[in-house]
């Protein structure tokens, strides 16, 4: 953990390391294609070189993909991504079905509460949109789930602030589709006892602050869920918060 923390602590003090860092996860892996991978990524650390925050084998190991790794991306690639998910499996779980089970149901026989929040946020169409809402469907349908959250930007791809009431209106039907679905799963405890799913609203950009608040007031003000519970999440640091919680 003391090793983790000094290699985060060197990457959050070098400017540059942070842009190549990102510009890594956001461009380099877009492509189900580990050709179209092995290029972007020996691309990007031609062009911006490679992070200072490494260690010594991982420079040497960038070095070796640079000079002949990408040239087998099969083999270069998956390790490559393998490698990050274990980098990062302390703060983030696998979302494969049978390891994702694994985990739920080792933090349920340990007592400890779950909340899935995918890794994701907004959407680039409807298509997308439609494909996230049913994953959040699934997630309640699953009897080891009790507890998801989710962001609006990603169950709706056309949120206006110019729009407000008709972004709120469709917001509305879809939240509804999920509470309706938490309302109708039960999630039983280790103590036997039985409890409805329960859906969290995240909150994201400060613009989406209003739309988010109206379209959970107004899914939950309809009289099918006069006794559900749900949640909302609000920024602490902002002002608007603390009245909007009072609404």
């Amino acid at each position: 953990e003391r090793a983790r923390h000094k290699k985060l602590a060197r990457l959050f003090t070098n400017p540059k390391d942070k842009v190549i860092l990102t510009a890594l996860i956001d461009q380099g892996f877009r492509s189900a294609d580990s050709r179209r991978v092995a290029d972007q990524i020996h691309y990007l650390l031609t062009t911006l070189g490679i992070p200072s925050f490494f260690s010594a084998y991982e420079k040497f190991l960038m070095l070796l993909f640079i000079h002949g790794g990408r040239f087998f991306p099969r083999i270069t690639v998956p390790r490559i991504i393998q490698k990050m998910r274990r980098d990062s499996g302390h703060l983030i779980i696998a979302g494969e079905r049978p390891a994702l089970q694994a985990y739920l149901q080792k933090r349920r026989s340990q007592g400890l509460k779950t909340n899935i929040n995918h890794i994701g946020e907004e959407v680039l169409g409807e298509a997308d949109a439609a494909s996230r809402l049913k994953m959040y469907l699934n997630d309640l349908k699953n009897p080891a789930v009790e507890h998801i959250s989710v962001k609006i930007s990603t169950i709706f791809s056309q949120i206006q602030p110019l729009a407000f009431d008709q972004t709120v209106k469709i917001l509305v039907q879809r939240l509804a589709e999920l509470y309706r679905t938490a309302a109708k799963t039960e999630f039983v405890r280790p103590d036997g006892s039985r409890v409805q799913k329960f859906v969290h609203l995240d909150m994201e950009a400060y613009r989406d602050l209003a739309i988010t608040a109206q379209a959970f007031m107004q899914t939950l003000d309809q009289a099918e869920f006069k006794n559900f519970s749900a949640g909302m999440a609000l920024q602490a640091y902002l002002p608007d918060s603390y009245h909007m919680l009072q609404k």
